[in-house]
């Protein structure tokens, strides 16, 4: 659902997963996103996501090149999709949220997106 409204599904989750969805949507809709999910989770609810990492923080506007063995390159931006994003900024999604992010990294995705959890305490 484009708008994320996982509320109007009248129901509760214990786990959620988006998959290769952050790589594609800018940031207000990463937050849009988290906000929405915080209040459809249960309290220990898990909430997985996939992300491109940008391993230079926020200040690196420049395109990174993803590739893997037998694979094109890929390239992921700051400002368009494919997005990369620093994992500092997807903690600071959840100021304000019942949920924590925690990093879990490789997962051997074969353009080497990294995968998060985020935990509603």
């Amino acid at each position: 659902m484009e708008d994320f409204d996982f509320s109007s599904l009248n129901q509760q989750f214990d786990f959620a997963l988006a998959q290769s969805v952050f790589t594609h949507i800018p940031l207000n809709g990463i937050i849009r996103c988290v906000v929405n999910i915080d209040k459809v989770l249960v309290p220990g609810g898990r909430f997985y996501a996939t992300f491109y990492e940008n391993p230079q923080g926020r200040s690196n506007l420049r395109p990174i090149v993803r590739a893997k063995a037998g694979r094109p390159d890929l390239l992921t931006y700051f400002d368009r999709d494919p997005y990369h994003y620093d994992f500092e900024t997807l903690e600071w999604i959840c100021q304000g949220t019942a949920l924590k992010v925690r990093y879990l990294g490789s997962w051997n995705h074969p353009r080497d997106q990294k995968m998060m959890v985020f935990v509603k305490s």
